[in-house]
């Protein structure tokens, strides 16, 4: 693996479903941070709704406690779980993900999907992709060859299967 990259291939969640716990709004008051309403599920989530102690391990990671962790120097995080950079529009704010979380926690950049993706052309097109950046090619040429690898493939040419993933940030 190459220093600096953070990959998390688990499933994502988004809704109200875990929110109720996670709200740092003031009791009474209908504000809740959109960065509670998206996450990651590691092992253990299955079971997060039964944690009472609110200092257990819950096996989630919301884009909360995400935009909290010391990312610097980290050149790329990897969310290639099915909707993992889609999130909540909020006017004046833009768009508040777990794609965000990370660049907030520090990560120079995010390549992250927006909709449910095929396993077998992601796994193409990040196999593509890692080789060509680990040869030293710049991060958003080494992404756009992985794309269009999968472009000029019989079985994945739709753009279902090669636009489902933007990268963000620094892109050298």
């Amino acid at each position: 693996m190459r220093d600096g990259l953070l990959s998390a291939n688990f499933s994502s969640f988004a809704g109200n479903q875990f929110t109720a716990r996670r709200s740092l709004a003031p009791p009474g008051n209908d504000w809740e941070n959109p960065l509670v309403r998206c996450g990651i599920a590691l092992a253990g989530a299955n079971h997060a709704l039964q944690i009472t102690n609110a200092l257990a391990e819950d096996g989630l990671i919301t884009g909360l406690e995400a935009s909290l962790l010391n990312l610097q120097g980290t050149e790329l995080v990897v969310l290639s779980a099915c909707d993992s950079g889609t999130g909540e529009i909020k006017i004046g704010e833009g768009v508040m993900s777990l794609r965000r979380a990370f660049r907030i926690a520090g990560a120079e950049t995010v390549l992250a999907s927006h909709w449910k993706v095929s396993d077998k052309a992601t796994s193409q097109s990040m196999t593509e992709f890692m080789r060509r950046w680990r040869a030293g090619e710049p991060r958003v040429k080494a992404w756009r060859e992985g794309q269009l690898a999968l472009l000029h493939s019989e079985q994945f040419s739709n753009p279902y299967f090669w636009a489902a993933f933007t990268l963000t940030g620094q892109w050298r």
